[in-house]
């Protein structure tokens, strides 16, 4: 990451995020995900931990803030 700005660094943790946070979700179902958000969280931050560490970042805090799904399921729930 030598030579890169923050914002770009911020980017490429962002892009990994969210390719982890994808691996995951494809792994459970919506219900698995809804009914349980700590071991969602917990899941995605064991998945996301050792790919930041290969760049030397570390994960200090996660949160899932908000839950949303195109065909208005969890709306329904």
């Amino acid at each position: 990451l030598l030579g890169k700005t923050p914002v770009e660094i911020a980017k490429i943790a962002e892009h990994i995020l969210v390719g982890q946070l994808r691996a995951v979700i494809a792994t459970l179902s919506i219900d698995e995900i809804n009914r349980d958000r700590d071991a969602f969280r917990a899941k995605v931050q064991h998945q996301l931990e050792p790919e930041l560490k290969k760049l030397g970042l570390v994960l200090l805090n996660s949160n899932l803030q908000d839950l949303r799904d195109q065909s208005g399921y969890l709306d329904a729930l």
